[in-house]
């Protein structure tokens, strides 16, 4: 069974006894993520880039978010371009993209993430 269940912070602080080291580790993983995220906004058509974001990539596994299942059907569609841009320029290592309904993702809420997104 995978572990791959979101954690809390406290959680992971109190696994790594508020090691100073974890919390750098969390940082970078984070900054990874959100340039990823740019750079896959960037690949996707417009109709996508407002319904989709990188919600995490770990063990070669990149995992991706959209707000419904319409648009997951026209993620699907996108993989096969995405997959091969992916991985011949920025991760060689990826062996698969997962995709997630998330509801909670609609054009308002997004858009704010991705001005977030912008500013780092």
């Amino acid at each position: 069974m995978q572990d791959n269940y979101p954690q809390s912070l406290n959680v992971l602080f109190k696994k790594y006894h508020y090691n100073s080291n974890a919390l750098n580790n969390i940082q970078k993983h984070a900054q990874k993520i959100i340039k990823l995220n740019n750079i896959i906004l960037n690949l996707l058509p417009l109709a996508l880039k407002k319904e989709c974001r990188v919600a995490n990539y770990r063990k070669f596994i990149l995992i991706l978010e959209v707000s419904n299942a319409n648009k997951k059907i026209q993620l699907h569609y996108e993989l096969p371009i995405l997959f091969s841009k992916l991985r011949n320029d920025i991760l060689p290592s990826l062996s698969k993209i997962k995709i997630i309904i998330n509801p909670s993702l609609s054009s308002k809420k997004l858009q704010s993430h991705s001005m977030f997104y912008k500013k780092i």
